[in-house]
């Protein structure tokens, strides 16, 4: 499962990163009767995916207008139900990024302090301020 994480990341296209995380979540269901697993690995195929979906190329996005969106969202009701704090502070993170909107940032930024997430904190403020120098 692990590598299948991995490999939504660096998938070539779009559909290619959908098709995976499709296919994983399909047999992750098969083993309902291991909540904690299968919770937690839907949680990680999430971010893993809106990794890739950061990626989409202009002609992807036009494509798949509001992939991302759908996909964040879903993945936020996720975290929440779950209590999946760092997921769901980081998802915030990516969701600011996607749609350059600064409270989103702050807000994930700010769980992850409050966490005491120091690590995830500073990875991700870092990651902030390397697509800040792409826009």
């Amino acid at each position: 499962m692990e590598f299948l994480l991995i490999c939504i990341i660096y998938t070539e296209t779009v559909d290619q990163a959908i098709f995976l995380f499709n296919t994983a979540l399909k047999e992750i269901k098969k083993f309902d009767f291991y909540i904690e697993w299968t919770t937690d690995m839907t949680a990680w195929l999430y971010n893993n995916l809106s990794i890739r979906l950061l990626r989409m190329t202009p002609c992807e996005v036009i494509e798949y207008p509001d992939l991302f969106k759908k996909t964040i969202e879903n993945s936020l009701n996720f975290f929440e139900k779950h209590n999946f704090q760092l997921h769901m502070s980081i998802a915030l993170i990516r969701k600011g990024i996607y749609f350059m909107d600064i409270p989103f940032i702050y807000k994930g930024l700010n769980k992850l302090k409050e966490a005491g997430e120091d690590e995830a904190y500073k990875i991700m403020l870092q990651v902030v301020l390397d697509c800040s120098k792409k826009f």
